[in-house]
């Protein structure tokens, strides 16, 4: 009811396909965040850019499961692209340099090994300005081997929520 209010009041508030059918919205919701709060109990909480990264992962795999950056491939292919970029300028006697080049070599791997996933460019991030960690190593392969199970054996009850 005061759903429907608010969107005879502002119209843009809310999504249309909310208001058709809100049942995936909070379920997927829902899913997300037991993920993350498994993930996190499980594996401890390591960095928060790491963590954002895969938190970003996430929304990918359960807001948006049909996209292409949310397959297996982009996620595992991704991330470890995004661990050995930023384990390479980890060692950058500039710290602001090695990041920023983390990040850009990065991105060229993704889009050339046709394994594009914009959160990984968030691990090169923060592994690039955090070193190398072995809990931190283990933390993105465990987290993003998890999530893209997750798609793969989910995807074809998730829908689209954008």
């Amino acid at each position: 009811m005061v759903i429907a209010f608010l969107y005879r009041v502002k119209p843009h508030i809310i999504d249309s396909k909310f208001l058709e059918n809100p049942r995936p919205f909070f379920v997927q919701s829902a899913l997300a965040s037991l993920i993350i709060f498994l993930t996190l109990l499980i594996m401890g909480f390591i960095s928060p850019v790491i963590v954002a990264a895969m938190g970003a992962t996430t929304f990918i795999v359960f807001a948006m499961p049909e996209a292409s950056t949310a397959g297996v491939r982009s996620i595992l292919g991704g991330h470890m692209i995004g661990l050995a970029s930023g384990l390479a300028f980890a060692w950058s006697p500039y710290p602001v340099i090695g990041a920023s080049l983390a990040v850009g070599v990065s991105i060229l791997l993704m889009v050339v090994m046709d394994a594009e996933h914009p959160p990984a460019a968030g691990t090169a991030l923060g592994v690039a300005l955090l070193g190398y960690s072995a809990p931190s190593v283990v933390f993105i392969i465990g987290a993003a081997s998890l999530l893209a199970l997750i798609h793969r054996g989910l995807r074809r009850w998730m829908v689209d929520l954008v």
